[in-house]
């Protein structure tokens, strides 16, 4: 595993490209499976890659180096070749921290919204992420980071109402669109014999419940769960988590929730 710079030459019109990875070998087997698939993000190189094809072009390691000084020569490189000089190169920075103040061109654009466009991911790459992700847990820190993230003003809904037109066009969507478990029954999908669990059974939102404030021993009573958030400090959600013994400590040493069976 060599660390260090690269070049991609290419021997019909001499045109470089200055790269630098911790893993030559492999940055260039990337390069070369992209471009063969036509999704490399470099639209000049891939230009010309389609163009003269892959036998006219050349990868040469130019300097073998630490990985923290990668950066540093990267850009003594493109300096020195002037590799993004459009009738030079083919990089599309200045930079070689990144690629600020790059714009695609339209036709790049749009060869990438067509890339882009009905692509789905695999049964299996969907698998192995959620596999992946299984068993993590956000630390307490990020948790209070995200919540602080969208607090207020910080918020991206924070002041916004809905429209009355948005509402109405919105609710007409939701009527007019089909419902996923129309016309089938339980031979269909197994799905639709847990649709009647709660038949015949009195769910909790429709039990008698009373909240108690521990502090000051206000009462508040109703006949579901829904009406009493209406009438009581806490919301909905709130109520729930309290039946459930998973809402916050501020809640939970401050209220008690009682239903009636």
């Amino acid at each position: 595993m060599k660390t260090g710079i690269y070049k991609i030459i290419c021997k019909k019109n001499n045109k470089i490209y200055i790269g630098s990875s911790n893993n030559i070998e492999r940055r260039w087997n990337t390069h070369m499976n992209t471009l063969d698939k036509k999704t490399h993000r470099n639209p000049h190189l891939q230009n010309a890659w389609e163009l003269y094809g892959k036998d006219e072009f050349v990868f040469e390691i130019i300097e073998i180096c630490e990985s923290y000084q990668l950066k540093d020569r990267e850009q003594f490189w493109m300096d020195m070749t002037r590799c993004y000089n459009r009738e030079i190169g083919f990089n599309n920075s200045h930079n070689s921290n990144s690629s600020f103040g790059y714009k695609h061109t339209e036709d790049a654009k749009n060869r990438m919204s067509k890339l882009k466009k009905g692509f789905k991911q695999t049964k299996e790459v969907i698998e192995k992420r959620i596999e992946k992700m299984k068993g993590k847990k956000h630390t307490e820190e990020t948790i209070e980071k995200i919540r602080t993230g969208k607090i207020g003003e910080k918020n991206p809904m924070y002041g916004k109402k809905e429209d009355e037109e948005h509402k109405k066009k919105r609710m007409i969507n939701l009527l007019n669109t089909k419902k996923w478990n129309s016309g089938l029954t339980k031979k269909d999908d197994p799905r639709i014999e847990k649709l009647g669990y709660w038949k015949g059974k009195t769910t909790k939102n429709a039990k008698k419940c009373k909240l108690i404030d521990l502090l000051t021993n206000e009462i508040w009573e109703e006949d579901s769960i829904n009406k009493l958030s209406n009438i009581s400090p806490l919301s909905n959600s709130s109520l729930r988590r309290l039946i459930k013994n998973k809402a916050s400590e501020i809640i939970s040493k401050k209220y008690k929730i009682i239903i009636n069976e």
